[in-house]
């Protein structure tokens, strides 16, 4: 698709097939304990289907609804981790573009006002990172948003391999399977086969229309931020 489109070109489909066998390292990596990191019990799988809303109407005589209460729901991939990890899942997997790409600090410095609050009333005693220091683990662990944002479909063979497979299925084919519009294909079958029906089906993720706006917007912010660079 990035070879392809007129926005992108061959700098990114070269800068991608040079990454491509670099991914799924750098995105292991994400989960990898660092020293000074803040580690909490983190969701895996945060995104907007697996959150349950409280809705109230504003008033009689508006239909405006407003969220009243909210609870997570699905928690077979809960691991001890990063706060990093399930920030980064929620914003690439669930918010429109103008949230990501232009008001992120404001919702990380949000998460961050009621993360230290909530430390605070149940009495934590370990460090209480600072704002700082959250956007710094974001920062180093921002790969893990790029690597939830996109199906590459020519790296999906190789990560059909590895033994480390089914832990991440539900990471690194989301934001497309999400908003994915053929329905005839779209089934367990497809998702863990390698063969014709499963390849074009990940191909025919890129023909969707709100996919290739993610892809083509998403794509120069995340090489900005240096994750189309191999680093090692």
């Amino acid at each position: 698709f990035a070879h392809n489109c007129a926005e992108l070109g061959p700098y990114y489909k070269e800068k991608l097939l040079k990454l491509r066998h670099c991914v799924f390292e750098y995105a292991v990596r994400s989960f990898d304990p660092k020293d000074g990191h803040f580690f909490t019990l983190i969701h895996g799988d945060i995104w907007s289907t697996n959150i349950m809303l409280l809705f109230e109407k504003q008033d009689e005589n508006n239909d405006t609804k407003h969220v009243k209460d909210a609870r997570l729901i699905d928690f077979q991939f809960s691991n001890w981790s990063s706060p990093a990890v399930d920030l980064h899942y929620l914003i690439n997997t669930s918010l429109e573009n103008q949230l990501r790409l232009h008001r992120q600090d404001e919702l990380i410095q949000y998460y961050h006002e009621s993360l230290t609050s909530t430390l605070h009333k149940l009495s934590y005693g370990g460090h209480i990172p600072s704002l700082h220091e959250l956007c710094i683990q974001l920062e180093e662990r921002r790969f893990y948003g790029m690597f939830i944002t996109f199906v590459y479909s020519s790296y999906i063979n190789d990560i059909y391999k590895s033994s480390y497979f089914a832990a991440f299925t539900s990471a690194i084919v989301n934001q497309p399977l999400q908003i994915c519009e053929n329905n005839a294909d779209s089934d367990h079958n497809s998702l863990t086969e390698v063969n014709e029906r499963s390849r074009n089906f990940y191909k025919v993720l890129y023909t969707n229309k709100k996919v290739q706006s993610i892809v083509k917007a998403l794509l120069p912010y995340f090489d900005r931020k240096g994750l189309l660079d191999v680093s090692d």
